[in-house]
């Protein structure tokens, strides 16, 4: 039985997706970096070894944007998988959704607020496809989500200290 303080709590409330994409990666993941993943872990390369062999301006850092290349070469040079870094995505998914929760329950009730956001999971299924890859979509979404809520905290109480 779910009680009211588990309802009350947004992260509790969005476990489930995370748990949805973390199957999805454990069943759909591959150990290799595809498509796009291939550039992010090259660049995640050339950052490791300080663009000895690429030159930064030849190499993807800048067509890819420096962000989700920065992370996957954190990630790499203390020894995690390609398919552990793609687990990276289920938590930003999870985090990003989480958000967007937050966000939409300021203007409609808890239960319409968990139908809209569970329906926004489940309505894309590229969103399944991009997240079990080495791709940024995740990193964007989670990126997006925290933009709407902080922006939206910020309207609403102007006079509060938020950073951006």
């Amino acid at each position: 039985m779910i009680s009211k303080r588990h309802l009350s709590n947004p992260w509790l409330i969005s476990i489930p997706i995370l748990l949805i994409f973390l199957l999805d990666i454990f069943l759909l993941g591959k150990n290799q970096p595809l498509s796009d993943g291939i550039r992010y872990w090259k660049t995640a390369d050339d950052i490791l070894d300080g663009f000895k062999t690429t030159p930064i301006l030849e190499g993807y850092l800048l067509v890819n944007g420096p962000l989700y290349p920065l992370i996957l070469a954190f990630l790499k040079g203390i020894g995690f998988s390609v398919k552990a870094c793609i687990y990276l995505n289920a938590f930003f998914l999870y985090t990003g959704f989480t958000f967007f929760f937050k966000t939409i329950t300021q203007f409609v009730s808890l239960t319409k607020g968990i139908i809209a956001t569970y329906i926004l999971v489940f309505i894309d299924p590229f969103l399944f496809y991009w997240g079990a890859k080495l791709y940024s979509e995740p990193l964007a979404i989670l990126w997006v989500c925290l933009l709407l809520y902080y922006s939206l905290q910020l309207f609403k109480n102007p006079k509060s200290k938020l950073a951006l």
